[in-house]
């Protein structure tokens, strides 16, 4: 995914969607992309903070997604429709539960 700076520039972060991967014995959660490759690795030791942070850090592409693109609307200066507000508050929720999901890969 890219995204287009205020200065012009173009950032490029790995696409989501992102999930959490817990290793047989190891002592961390794996973030991977959807091609599986390692975004980052969060220490974990079974503390609810650990996971919790997993979780927020492989929401990231769908929050990113959504704020870029609100961002983007409102500097335009058109207001969105009813509909596209909706839809945004939809994907908010959706992104939201993503962080709250306690699911991981085994």
């Amino acid at each position: 995914m890219t995204h287009t700076r205020t200065d012009g520039k173009q950032q490029v972060v790995t696409p989501g969607p992102w999930g959490i991967d817990r290793p047989y014995q190891e002592d961390g959660l794996y973030i991977q992309a959807k091609d599986t490759s390692l975004v980052c690795k969060v220490y974990d030791d079974g503390d609810e903070y650990h996971m919790a942070n997993a979780r927020l850090i492989a929401a990231a592409p769908a929050l990113y997604d959504l704020v870029a693109r609100m961002v983007y609307m409102y500097d335009g200066g058109d207001k969105p429709s009813l509909e596209e507000r909706d839809h945004w508050m939809d994907e908010a929720h959706t992104a939201l539960a993503l962080v709250k999901d306690t699911r991981v890969r085994q």
